[in-house]
């Protein structure tokens, strides 16, 4: 969470966040946290559709290149 100077009120539909808890699974958090949780997710889904639009990948090549690098990532943490 933000430091309390960088914090915001927002007046939200209690319904909004009872979704935002049963998408994310998160029924201990506080709303504030759900809420942010939400956010999160949303930019992103929205920063990975903009990096996919500008990526002359296939679908096919990047889904090898995400596997490939996620190996990478694994043989490296199990080295270390």
């Amino acid at each position: 969470m933000p430091a309390a100077e960088n914090k915001v009120t927002v007046a939200l539909d209690a319904s909004i966040v009872d979704r935002a808890r049963a998408e994310f699974g998160e029924s201990a958090d506080s709303d504030a946290a759900i809420v942010e949780s939400a956010l999160n997710a949303l930019f992103l889904d929205r920063l990975l559709d903009a990096t996919q639009a500008r990526s002359d990948l296939t679908a096919e090549q990047a889904e090898t290149l995400a596997y490939s690098e996620i190996e990478a990532s694994r043989r490296e943490r199990g080295a270390g």
